[in-house]
């Protein structure tokens, strides 16, 4: 993740971060427009389109409460937003190899973030495999949760990607 998908423009979601922060009750509470975990019927689910993945999830949840994650609070959407901003300027150090896998139907991450994140490493002269990342067709957010053709193309890219690093 580079960056987070917004529903407002960025200027205002740090401004908005930023004065959280200050207000400790509030810097800890979940962000606009999220909250605490609870089930989603599948069809309004935005992370998979397995529709058993998503089940098995929400079945694990339900069971073993101290494995959920609701939605983000102010303060880690403040530190992801400059986790992002020093990631594009870091990029230029950056020389691993590294494969980018990008669900082309993510609305969780912001993939513009990751085409400027590919372009910077390619720039500095160490450019991720690929050059770009990999967009994984019809894909939503939770690649390694996905329906079986998708999940096969991801695991594919892995696996291919370690087998040059013996």
């Amino acid at each position: 993740m580079c960056g987070i998908k917004l529903p407002m423009p960025g200027w205002l979601a740090s401004r908005i971060v930023a004065w959280a922060e200050l207000h400790p009750r509030i810097r800890d509470y979940y962000a606009i427009g999220t909250g605490q975990w609870r089930p989603l019927p599948y069809l309004i689910n935005v992370l998979t389109h397995s529709r058993e993945r998503y089940r098995r999830s929400v079945r694990a949840y339900a069971d073993e409460p101290g494995l959920r994650v609701g939605g983000p609070t102010y303060h880690w959407m403040r530190e992801s937003m400059a986790a992002g901003r020093e990631l594009m300027v870091l990029a230029v150090h950056i020389t691993t190899p590294l494969l980018l896998l990008q669900a082309q139907e993510d609305i969780v991450v912001d993939n513009h973030s990751q085409d400027t994140f590919c372009q910077a490493l390619a720039e500095a002269g160490h450019p991720c495999v690929g050059v770009t990342p990999v967009v994984i067709a019809g894909a939503r957010h939770e690649l390694l949760f996905e329906e079986d053709g998708i999940r096969a193309q991801v695991f594919t890219h892995i696996l291919n990607h370690f087998a040059q690093y013996p």
